[in-house]
């Protein structure tokens, strides 16, 4: 198994542009709705939250024999992908999610 560094603000499109990075792609107006809780929890195509006194966006998803996450922290300009060809996905990378966290500081380490 290959464990990539986690990404940093300038991997990510909507890290970037919250850091107010250049960007082709997003706009700052439309990555802060992005990033914005439109109905509940979700921004437009993330769920957006705090996480301790982070704020945190994100997204999962699976199909058959497949399983994926992303988390990121927009202040911090860190996150992680994890993506799994299992539809034990989620065992693994909820303890791949805990071993990154807890080795770079970030509060899903606990």
């Amino acid at each position: 198994m290959k464990i990539q560094k986690p990404s940093t603000p300038s991997s990510c499109g909507p890290t970037k542009r919250a850091h107010g990075k250049a960007n082709h792609v997003l706009s700052r107006e439309m990555t802060r709705q992005m990033l914005t809780p439109q109905i509940a929890h979700r921004g437009l195509g993330f769920d957006v939250g705090r996480y301790d006194t982070l704020e945190e966006f994100g997204h999962a998803g699976d199909d058959a024999g497949f399983n994926a996450i992303l988390i990121m922290f927009a202040d911090a300009g860190k996150g992680v992908a994890i993506m799994t060809n299992s539809d034990n996905g989620p065992k693994v990378y909820q303890q791949l999610v805990r071993s990154v966290a807890r080795e770079y500081g970030w509060p899903h380490g606990q």
